[in-house]
């Protein structure tokens, strides 16, 4: 008996070093392999700057490329009220919000024009959506010209999403903000 308890506790604690030791060459080659920390007041610079170059205006690179002259909605696609599903809808709600907010993470936005709002609202009034209740409150409140939670409004569609990558984390300043509205006439 003593002799089955010494070969399963031998070989438990050899799990355990082989485990200690895959973690450590891991851990070793990892560290050897990251690039140094930048400082904290660059770390906090980067972060509070918009990458403004990067983002474009969505529907733009959509107009160019019509060549047939088909009719599109006001975001550029040939879809209209009753064929946009729920997955596109959110993807227009969230790429608007991207005109108001600070992510780390955008890749263009769609800028809101009562055209866009007034297209969406009309959506909805024909469509039936899971979460058309979260999209309403959004539209109305952008409507109105509200965007003091576009922050929020951002995070809530990208979590339905599914989000990973791109949380927002702040309102954009009226100065960003229109640099990007300049670059993307």
């Amino acid at each position: 008996m003593w002799h089955k308890i010494y070969k399963w506790l031998l070989g438990i604690l050899l799990l355990v070093l082989i485990g200690v030791v895959v973690y450590i060459v891991v851990d070793i080659q990892s560290g050897a392999t990251s690039k140094p920390e930048a400082s904290t007041e660059e770390a906090q610079q980067k972060e509070e700057e918009p990458k403004e170059s990067e983002i474009v205006e969505l529907s733009e690179e959509k107009e160019e490329s019509n060549e047939a002259g088909e009719s599109f909605n006001p975001f550029g696609d040939a879809m209209n009220e009753e064929e946009l599903t729920e997955k596109e809808l959110q993807k227009y709600l969230n790429y608007m919000a991207h005109q108001k907010i600070y992510a780390e993470e955008i890749w263009g936005f769609y800028e809101i024009t009562p055209e866009r709002i007034a297209f969406l609202l009309e959506v909805l009034d024909t469509q039936d959506y899971q979460h058309e209740d979260v999209y309403r409150d959004i539209l109305d409140r952008w409507e109105a010209g509200d965007f003091s939670q576009a922050v929020s409004d951002h995070n809530r569609v990208w979590n339905l999403q599914g989000g990973t990558v791109g949380e927002a984390t702040r309102l954009l300043t009226e100065e960003e903000e229109q640099a990007i509205l300049d670059r993307n006439p």
